[in-house]
């Protein structure tokens, strides 16, 4: 399910006429210099909430942002109009293709000088909602009651005995003389 969302905006990116690369990465990644602008970077992590009293859905929130480097042309303005409008084709394009449910509170945010590119980005933050992928016919098949961990050594098993060449001695505690003043 996670794979569905994740392809279904990168295939957005991907056909939008203005969008050069796509991301998803964590946030801290951004404006690392490798991006071929303007980008459409989905944010990682994604969270998913239950939803319904059985189940019936799973409500994701997303983040996304659109960044454009302003140029001599196009003034931070003018990117953040322009990102802002992008990233709203897609949302739109993605409701009228019916590919998601798209909850109707979504909210943009205006950046400028976001991270080290100091590129100019709308960040967007919407809810979708996904049905249940659960198929509760094959939910015994997940599990086996029989099942254990596998046991594996935790530390490697060294032989503490001294060679016949040494001697050790036990009862002696080491003596430290570590100055602590001059």
């Amino acid at each position: 399910m996670i794979d569905k969302v994740v392809n279904i905006f990168k295939d957005e990116a991907r056909q939008h006429k203005l969008i050069k690369s796509f991301f998803y990465n964590p946030v801290y990644e951004i404006g690392n210099g490798n991006e071929p602008h303007p980008v459409f970077w989905l944010e990682s992590p994604i969270y998913l909430r239950n939803i319904g009293n059985i189940g019936q859905g799973i409500e994701i929130d997303l983040n996304f942002t659109i960044q454009i480097l302003p140029s001599k042309e196009t003034d931070e303005v003018k990117c953040e109009t322009l990102a802002f409008s992008t990233g709203l084709n897609i949302i739109e394009h993605i409701k009228q293709n019916n590919l998601l449910e798209i909850k109707p509170n979504w909210t943009a945010l205006t950046l400028r000088k976001y991270y080290d590119n100091s590129a100019v980005a709308v960040r967007f933050s919407l809810t979708v909602v996904h049905p249940n992928i659960t198929n509760l016919c094959l939910l015994n098949e997940h599990f086996d009651t029989d099942k254990q961990f596998e046991v594996k050594e935790l530390i490697n098993d060294f032989d503490v005995n001294p060679a016949s060449n040494c001697t050790t001695f036990v009862n002696k505690l080491p003596d430290f003389s570590i100055p602590t003043t001059r």
